[in-house]
């Protein structure tokens, strides 16, 4: 990455590098958790089917590819994340 009017600048390369790799993580991370908290206090039961899981899985995938349509700048959804969940 080069700003303009300077060298390659190694430190904003990796920051953007590590940015787009929290991104990545942070969907599977926080599946599994939500996934299971919405059958235990949604749902009112702690097992669950390959079906529901499949389908489960499903609408979360089409969620978070409308959310990303919707506001294809990241620093957007950044904002409204922290303003929500770091009260």
């Amino acid at each position: 990455m080069v700003l303009p009017g300077h060298a390659k600048d190694i430190p904003i390369l990796i920051a953007v590098i590590a940015n787009v790799l929290c991104v990545v993580v942070a969907f599977p991370v926080n599946y599994n958790p939500f996934r299971q908290s919405f059958f235990t206090q949604i749902v009112g039961r702690d097992e669950f089917s390959q079906k529901e899981n499949y389908l489960f899985t499903a609408i979360m995938l089409l969620v978070t590819m409308i959310i990303a349509i919707i506001f294809p700048n990241i620093k957007q959804v950044i904002s409204i994340l922290g303003g929500l969940i770091a009260v």
